[in-house]
């Protein structure tokens, strides 16, 4: 059992950041933190106050010693954090506080909402319990990312959204104005493919990389059997034709059933060239990136510990 973290709070994270000029989710981690220090534990308590503390709070935690970070936010705070643990000692825990908290759902914890406010304490415990596991991390043109890449359409609306979070407490109804608004204008990309050595290309809606199952706000299972340490990662590609097709094709993706329409094709990989003809929308692990024409994607094995609770899929992994 952990005796000792560095907590690294985004107070901008998730619905409950503010409501009626309430900071309701800090006031339930320092609660949370509080008992804590009650039962015997040191903790090191850090307040971000823009994305790139995360990182450097990440970096200053490792430089100490620290055995884990946990980070109280969301997927791209812990997408931030995780740049700064690769090839280290300290491991990467979560207590999902923002809007979508992906990779909690993908660990069985609860996300803090306004129907369960006692989510930090639940997930504080299992987090303090957890394993320890060697998990791969991709690189984007050498930035690191845990969980997702994604380029084209999806990276799109991760623009529009993410630059504009006046809505907040309506993060899903937001995306989905966005797509509706998106999608009668696009076009598709026109992208040049080499995975390891093989050259495919075509035009396409979007394409994702997934180092995990979950997608989409977790509400879409898109790789089922992906296995977080085995030096691959899924590229899921979406063909373009029309609007209808398109349409159809990203119910596919939602539903959970890519696999079943022929325009949808899944092509693991261990390294990955994407060339586009114009500069293409991309994010990373959520939070969207400048856009570029070239890409080289590489898959690095077992490079960042994560704390996992011990009752959490056994086949995320492999034999660790």
């Amino acid at each position: 059992m952990l005796r000792s973290t560095c907590v690294i709070f985004n107070p901008n994270a998730g619905r409950l950041s503010n409501i009626a000029g309430v900071p309701v989710s800090k006031n339930l981690l320092i609660a949370t933190l509080n008992q804590m220090k009650v039962d015997g534990w040191h903790i090191e308590y850090m307040q971000s106050e823009k994305q790139e503390d995360i990182f450097d709070f990440s970096k200053k935690a490792v430089e100490k010693g620290y055995e884990s970070i946990i980070i109280v936010g969301g997927d791209g705070s812990m997408g931030h954090a995780s740049q700064a643990l690769i090839n280290t000692n300290t491991a990467i825990g979560t207590l999902p506080a923002g809007s979508a908290n992906v990779w909690a759902q993908q660990l069985g914890l609860s996300g803090l909402k306004i129907t369960n406010l006692t989510a930090l304490d639940s997930s504080m415990h299992k987090m303090v319990n957890s394993d320890i596991k060697k998990m791969d991390m991709g690189l984007v043109n050498k930035s690191p990312f845990l969980f997702w890449a994604s380029f084209g359409f999806d990276a799109r609306l991760v623009y529009e959204v993410e630059n504009n979070r006046k809505y907040r407490q309506f993060t899903e109804l937001h995306y989905a104005t966005e797509a509706i608004k998106e999608l009668n204008n696009w076009q598709g990309v026109e992208l040049d493919l080499d995975l390891d050595g093989k050259k495919i290309g075509g035009r396409y809606s979007f394409a994702v990389v997934t180092n995990i199952r979950r997608y989409a706000g977790g509400f879409v299972e898109l790789s089922p059997n992906a296995v977080f340490d085995d030096n691959e990662m899924d590229l899921w590609l979406v063909n373009h034709t029309d609007i209808s097709n398109t349409l159809k094709n990203i119910t596919a993706f939602l539903l959970g059933n890519p696999e079943n329409s022929s325009d949808i094709i899944r092509i693991p990989f261990k390294n990955l060239k994407i060339s586009a003809q114009e500069n293409l929308y991309y994010q990373l692990d959520g939070e969207p990136q400048l856009p570029q024409k070239n890409y080289e994607i590489n898959v690095v094995q077992k490079c960042i510990n994560v704390l996992i609770p011990k009752d959490s899929d056994q086949t995320f992994f492999m034999n660790q």
